[in-house]
Order: structure tokens, then sequence, then C-alpha cells
């Protein structure tokens, strides 16, 4: 999905006609949504849908960079859209709380401005750098930065990220045609915890803190799985998917 061709807006004013609101990642930006694009089946009343200071999702589909208007659609925004466009705004929040945090702790006079180029030069979200860094304080090294910053980063990131565990997941197709097949499934399965969804297809889920070393595992026991069916004679495929 393209996050370029979506913003988070705050509403401020809701009129007959459409609906007015804040482009809250993109300061200085109004966006409007028409009572056409508001939603897909038909509404009376447009304040029974929408509430003053909520928080939406919209599709771009004009941009005046003279007014600073962008004309924005609710309808045209599904439920997982909304939820990856939300859960990437709220990180890039936190990231940036972290950053405004650790300058000025550090007394950095340079401008948060600059600092978030800096970083967006070389990566596509200040949330992402973080997170690099947080596996591999190296990282930080990367982007030029103030060196007292990378002090108090370092500190920082250690403790918002400390907590964080990523979970991979193995969708499995798994069937033997033998007379004694369900017990060499069984021995496929052997020391492995996959849950059976019906029709030879089963679940496998992982986690760890650092997600190149999940994704490390994750294929390590989608070969060792492979090769495991492959002796007991058990039709085997695989596919990896991050959660």
């Amino acid at each position: 999905m393209d996050r370029d061709k979506y913003r988070v807006v705050k509403v401020t004013r809701i009129e007959e006609f459409g609906v007015y609101c804040d482009v809250l990642d993109q300061p200085g930006y109004q966006g409007f949504i028409s009572r056409g694009e508001v939603s897909s089946s038909w509404i009376r009343d447009i304040s029974r849908d929408i509430r003053v200071n909520e928080i939406r999702v919209g599709k771009i589909l004009s941009i005046d960079h003279n007014s600073k208007i962008i004309e924005l659609s609710f309808r045209r925004v599904d439920e997982r859209e909304k939820a990856e466009i939300l859960q990437h705004y709220n990180n890039e929040q936190t990231a940036m709380n972290i950053l405004r945090s650790s300058m000025s702790r550090a007394r950095i006079k340079r401008s948060i401005e600059s600092i978030v180029e800096s970083i967006r030069s070389k990566y596509n979200s200040i949330y992402e750098f973080f997170r690099a860094a947080s596996l591999d304080e190296s990282v930080l090294e990367t982007v030029d930065l103030p060196k007292t910053l990378k002090t108090y980063l370092k500190e920082e990131i250690s403790k918002r990220f400390s907590h964080i565990i990523y979970r991979i997941r193995l969708d499995i197709s798994a069937v033997s045609y033998a007379e004694d097949g369900l017990d060499r499934i069984k021995q496929l399965f052997q020391n492995v915890t996959a849950k059976y969804i019906g029709g030879g297809k089963y679940i496998v889920n992982l986690e760890h803190k650092n997600p190149k070393e999940l994704r490390k595992m994750g294929e390590q026991l989608g070969e060792e799985l492979s090769k495991r069916a492959k002796e007991l004679d058990i039709e085997f495929t695989y596919n990896l998917l991050e959660k």
C-alpha cells in the first residue's frame, strides 16, 4: 500500500455539505471531505457518523498547494488500510516524542526539522530508524547527528523499544495419502506447535525481539519441515507471513 495516497486528519467542523479537517501528517494543510465521500452508504445527517475532534484516515483525491487544501475521501478507505495508516502515524508520533525528549536533554540548538530531514534522507521513517537502532546501536552512526544527541537517543530507544515482540507465521499445507498418514503428520510436527485449521492446512506462530533473527528462525523451520516432509512422503508447502 502506498501511504503517500492517504492522510491522517482531525475533524474540526461538520457542515451539511461536507467535513473540514486539520491534516495531522501534513501541517498547515486543511482537508475537506464532501458529503458524497463521507460514507459508502447514504446518510441523512453527517454529524451522526462523524464527530468533531475525531481522528480519521482519508484517501487523497486532489491537492491544491496554493490554497493548501486537500480533498479527501473517507469512504474509499477500507478497515485494513485505516488500521495500517493509523499504526504508522502513531509510530511516527512515538518516534518524534523520543527525538524531542532527547534533543531537549542534550540541549541541541539545531532545528528538529533538519534532524528529521537527515534521518528521512536515509530511512523511510523516524520510527524505522529508531527500531533499527534498537537492534543495532551502530545504526545511529549512519546519520549525521550530534554526538550528545546520539548518547541520549541510545538511552531513550533502549527504554521505549525493549518491550517490543515481533511475530511471524508459517502457513503450511501438509497432506499424506498413506494408510498411516495421520501418524506421519504427527511425526512431521514433532516438537513443533502447529495449529490445524482444516483441509490439510496448519499454522505455526513464532515470536522474537529481533525481526531479523525471527525471519531466520521462520526460514530455517520451514526448510527443516520441508526436508522432513520429503522423507515422510508428505505433500508439503509453506508461506512465511509477517504479522
